[in-house]
């Protein structure tokens, strides 16, 4: 990070991929500005003339306080300046709050992780009511703003809109980051793409509006519904936020956004081992001998861990038609179905070479559990209403005794089946939390949201202390809390409820620009395509054969959750050679690779030409392709493989064909892919002769 302060208030941080511009007035931080590496010193956006349009920004170290959220003023802006990190530290001119501000430089890809947090520098109590994460103007020619929108089974859809139709205020206010919109903004200049990313597991907002100087972003905790009581010596951390410029593409710029969410990952990043699930096959209670059956079959489709999802357990005064959705809360292994306990299954697995793992819902409770009469202070009265009849109580994660009490349990659950895989759901909406009467008055104060979100990553940390090799894949009837806030210290995420495989050839191109891949994990279910229809109500969709199904699912991490006993020996022999491909080749290619979309993102229909993705070896040494062949009514079609070394000769393969041997420079030209019938599928393989 080279930093310039040449000018009074104004900082200039070069980073190799931007320049980034801070000004402030008279110590009031106004304004964080993104633009080109070869900036104009004094750039237009920053004259005379524009002083006074600067004034209307909302500063960038805003908080507002209660009771009419009014906007602090901050004076007396102190920097210090360490090696890739800015810190400013703020005191508020009428309240008692210092603010420290932070930009630290991920070097290797130009990414500014913006923190902030808010100290209450004593005496009376100061009530916030909403705060922004970071705020930032992308100065000059905005020629288009993109965002992730979409819904429960249909999300991680990619809508781009010309700057002269914002404002867009994209928002959740469902307690959790929300099915509508990832808290992601892509916006396009001439010749390169700013992104900005909330790292969010609750309500949040991004609005952006376009000015005659670039396009003003800000996001953060919401303006409405917030609101948290800070005493003297309490801090409040708010959401992190991702801000970076990249020339290029949109391909490039997501690059960036990869490796900048690994570089931050605190649980480690393994290889995510390929599961079966045993969700789809036996959605509701299932019984040992059930499960243990499939094992073989398992086991030589190459899977490497068996998943016991939501089917295992009971409360103590459950009923036998009571749905698994009922039964969570006191996490009794079901007596019916597992009469010698878990370890049964688990063993059963070992026997056959597999890991095993579990379902847990930690923070949803069935009407039936003990902990409503027990300890009913524990729980959320959402919107202040108390659960009734037989609706599922929330257990808030804000209050350690209750955190400690689910830790607890979960950890000697998975010590004493040795699971080393946990799926945590979460299939309810918080919206903005309650606490329960009888609360501890010093944690009535604190916003319940707020508090519970501390507690979910406080859950998270302890179970990796608690056990070091465990991983864990984050859900929310699919992708309801996808962000890059729970992921930090997850390993992957059941991406979507979604079952049918063109709707999720889609979601994997959305999602996929505001996530990692491996951080999207996915299952082959639909096969035989008729065996199961989920949603219920929808047709069954015959289109894809077997592998064009398969390899939508092998996008990211990779699952299967399908009546494999009914599946025949060729169909099992070629899923064990695809998946076998797919964890020695493809695997650590899309863990580490360079990804690049190839195609428009296909519609949830599945409507559209073609479909194509690629992962690139860091060293270009070798890349992986699928092509997936939609609607198109030619059977050819060319695809440019990019990133690889152009004067390097590679041998490219694909199965059925003899292999061929073309350039690097060859190959981004474009190499032609035919495919007779639509709605199939090719993956190739092209590998540097050095690396054959």
């Amino acid at each position: 990070m080279q930093l310039d302060q040449s000018q009074p208030d104004r900082w200039q941080i070069d980073t190799g991929h931007g320049r980034y511009v801070l000004m402030l007035d008279g110590g009031e931080l106004r304004n964080l500005a993104l633009g080109p590496a070869d900036a104009d010193p004094d750039p237009p956006w920053e004259n005379p003339t524009n002083r006074d349009n600067l004034r209307l920004l909302r500063p960038e170290a805003a908080v507002f306080v209660g009771p009419r959220a009014d906007l602090v003023r901050w004076t007396d802006a102190q920097a210090e300046v360490t090696e890739n990190r800015l810190s400013l530290t703020l005191r508020g001119l009428h309240h008692p709050l210092i603010c420290h501000w932070s930009l630290t430089l991920h070097p290797a890809t130009g990414a500014l992780l913006r923190e902030t947090r808010i100290e209450h520098s004593g005496g009376a109590p100061v009530d916030i009511r909403g705060a922004l994460s970071f705020s930032t103007l992308v100065p000059g020619d905005i020629e288009s703003v993109s965002y992730i929108a979409g819904a429960w089974v249909g999300e991680g859809q990619l809508r781009t809109i010309r700057p002269d139709l914002t404002p867009i205020l994209l928002e959740s206010r469902s307690g959790k980051t929300g099915f509508e919109y990832q808290p992601w903004l892509a916006v396009t200049t001439p010749g390169a793409v700013t992104l900005v990313q909330l790292a969010v597991s609750a309500n949040w907002h991004i609005h952006a509006r376009r000015r005659a100087d670039g396009l003003y972003i800000s996001g953060g905790l919401p303006e409405v519904g917030f609101q948290h009581e800070l005493r003297a010596g309490e801090v409040m951390d708010l959401p992190g936020a991702t801000l970076m410029r990249t020339e290029g593409d949109l391909n490039a710029a997501t690059q960036r956004l990869h490796d900048h969410r690994r570089s931050r990952q605190l649980a480690g990043r393994p290889l995510i081992p390929v599961q079966f699930n045993s969700w789809y096959p036996y959605p509701g209670v299932s019984r040992v001998h059930e499960l243990t059956g499939l094992l073989p079959i398992v086991r030589d489709l190459g899977c490497e861990i068996f998943v016991l999802d939501g089917s295992w357990f009971q409360n103590i005064d459950s009923a036998p038609e009571d749905s698994p959705f009922e039964l969570t809360g006191d996490w009794m292994v079901h007596k019916a179905s597992f009469p010698n306990g878990l370890r049964e299954l688990s063993d059963a697995c070992a026997a056959h070479g597999l890991r095993f793992g579990i379902w847990f819902e930690p923070e949803s409770v069935g009407f039936s559990a003990q902990l409503h009469k027990t300890h009913p202070e524990w729980f959320h009265h959402v919107g202040g209403i108390a659960r009734t009849g037989r609706t599922r109580g929330m257990l808030n994660l804000g209050i350690d005794a209750a955190r400690e009490h689910i830790r607890d349990i979960m950890v000697d659950i998975l010590r004493d089946t040795g699971a080393t895989w946990i799926k945590w759901d979460f299939n309810e909406d918080l919206w903005r939390g309650g606490w329960a009467p009888g609360t501890d008055p010093d944690l009535d104060r604190r916003d319940p949201l707020y508090a519970h979100c501390l507690g979910l990553y406080r859950l998270q940390d302890e179970l990796h202390a608690a056990l070091p090799d465990l991983v864990i894949e984050m859900c929310a009837s699919g992708g309801g809390r996808f962000d890059a806030a729970t992921l930090q210290r997850g390993h992957t995420q059941w991406m979507s409820d979604e079952s049918r495989p063109l709707r999720n050839l889609s979601i994997h191109f959305g999602l996929q620009l505001a996530h990692p891949p491996e951080l999207c994990n996915d299952w082959l279910i639909r096969w035989p395509a008729a065996t199961m229809r989920y949603p219920s109500d929808e047709p069954v969709d015959t289109r894809g054969d077997f592998l064009f199904r398969l390899r939508i699912a092998m996008l990211g991490s990779l699952g299967i959750s399908a009546k494999v006993a009914e599946w025949s020996a060729e169909e099992i022999a070629t899923a064990r050679s695809e998946v076998d491909w797919y964890k020695s080749v493809a695997r650590p290619l899309i863990n580490d690779g360079r990804q690049f979309i190839l195609t428009q993102q296909p519609g949830l229909d599945g409507t559209g030409g073609w479909a194509a993705m690629a992962h690139v070896a860091r060293d270009a040494g070798s890349a992986v392709a699928y092509v997936f062949r939609l609607e198109a009514e030619e059977a050819s079609h060319v695809l440019r493989l990019p990133g690889l070394d152009p004067a390097a000769t590679y041998r490219l393969d694909a199965p059925g064909q003899a292999p061929r041997h073309q350039s690097g420079a060859a190959l981004a030209e474009g190499v032609m892919v035919t495919l007779p019938e639509t709605y199939r599928s090719q993956r190739l393989t092209a590998t540097r002769g050095d690396h054959g």
